[in-house]
C-alpha cells in the first residue's frame, strides 16, 4: 500500500523530523489516517494538529466523504479536541 499512501512530514530547520503522519485510501470515498507520530521532545506545540489538518486537506482534495481512524487510549483525546468521536473500543483477550 506504500504507492498509493500519502505521507507528511514536519521538519525543523536541520531536517530532523517533528512530527509524521500517513493517509491511506480504504475505497474512493473513505480514507484512513494509518499512522501519526508526534516527536516526543515536540509534543504540546501544534504539530500533531498541523499534520492532521494536512492529511484532512489530502483526503478532501482526492474526494474523500469520510476519514477514519484507529487510536490508542492515551491519544483519543487529541482526535476529540479534532472533532473526532469514538464509535467503537477494542476488546481485550
Amino acid at each position: 500500500m506504500d504507492d498509493s499512501a500519502f505521507h507528511l512530514f514536519l521538519l525543523d530547520s536541520a531536517r530532523k523530523p517533528l512530527a509524521c503522519g500517513r493517509l491511506h485510501f480504504n475505497a474512493p470515498e473513505e480514507a484512513q489516517v494509518r499512522f501519526m507520530a508526534v516527536d516526543e521532545n515536540a509534543r504540546g506545540r501544534g504539530y500533531g494538529r498541523r499534520i492532521l489538518e494536512g492529511l484532512e486537506a489530502e483526503a478532501t482534495r482526492r474526494g474523500a466523504q469520510k476519514l477514519v481512524l484507529n487510536a490508542r487510549d492515551n491519544v483519543t483525546e487529541f482526535y476529540a479536541k479534532h472533532d473526532y468521536e469514538v464509535i467503537g473500543e477494542a476488546e481485550t483477550l
